[in-house]
């Protein structure tokens, strides 16, 4: 059985070294390719949550084969992170709801990849007393946004809590997102999460677009 050889990135991040575990709420366009990012980068510890199945709409900027199409997102992601790095993900075929039992402790990143800001409120709500970090990746057309927060600070919660309570911008119809500007995104996360486990400086929130005449520039906020 051939395992996962890091050796061209341990200089960077070690995965025998790693001191947390990790959660995914969602297996669309962010919760899948951020899954699968992870695992190879060496993550030994992935849970992802999700209910949906997989249809011919999810193909073109999710991370599912043709073949995967009427599979549970769960189980066809973990059989393709299991493929493509030999690592076993656990993983819930389950709607999260206000009666969610939420298997954490301090050690767990939260990374919410879900589609609407009810959403994030609800499991906002239900985590808010936990002192753990949430990591929460926004996209819409050719934009995208991290927020990364630590419960443990009430700064970070009056800020985020702004956020989810903010009247939600439509995209135009048909600009839910595109590849490369998912991808952009996900490298990001996967910095984020790397440098927390690692105690470094993270920021906390980056926004880009990368449409238009503003394509390629950051805003990041280092503090609030």
């Amino acid at each position: 059985m051939v395992s996962l050889d890091t050796m061209r990135q341990n200089r960077i991040w070690n995965p025998d070294n790693q001191r947390h575990k990790l959660m995914i709420i969602g297996a669309g366009s962010t919760g899948s390719f951020l899954a699968l990012t992870l695992a190879k980068m060496g993550w030994k510890d992935i849970k992802v949550i999700d209910y949906d199945t997989i249809d011919e709409t999810n193909i073109s900027n999710q991370m599912w084969k043709i073949s995967d199409i009427g599979k549970a997102k769960t189980e066809a992601l973990q059989d393709t992170i299991k493929e493509y790095s030999g690592t076993t993900i656990k993983t819930e075929n389950i709607k999260i709801d206000e009666n969610y039992f939420w298997d954490i402790d301090n050690r767990t990143i939260v990374i919410f990849a879900l589609d609407s800001l009810k959403a994030r409120l609800m499991c906002y709500e239900a985590l808010k007393d936990y002192p753990i970090r949430i990591i929460d990746g926004r996209f819409g057309a050719q934009g995208w946004e991290i927020w990364n927060i630590n419960l443990a600070e009430d700064i970070d919660k009056e800020h985020y809590e702004k956020s989810l309570k903010a009247e939600p911008q439509d995209t135009e119809c048909g600009l839910k997102g595109i590849m490369y500007s998912i991808m952009s995104m996900i490298g990001d996360m996967g910095n984020i999460i790397k440098r927390i486990d690692t105690a470094e400086t993270t920021p906390k929130v980056i926004k880009r677009n990368v449409g238009g005449q503003m394509g390629f520039k950051y805003l990041v906020r280092e503090q609030w």
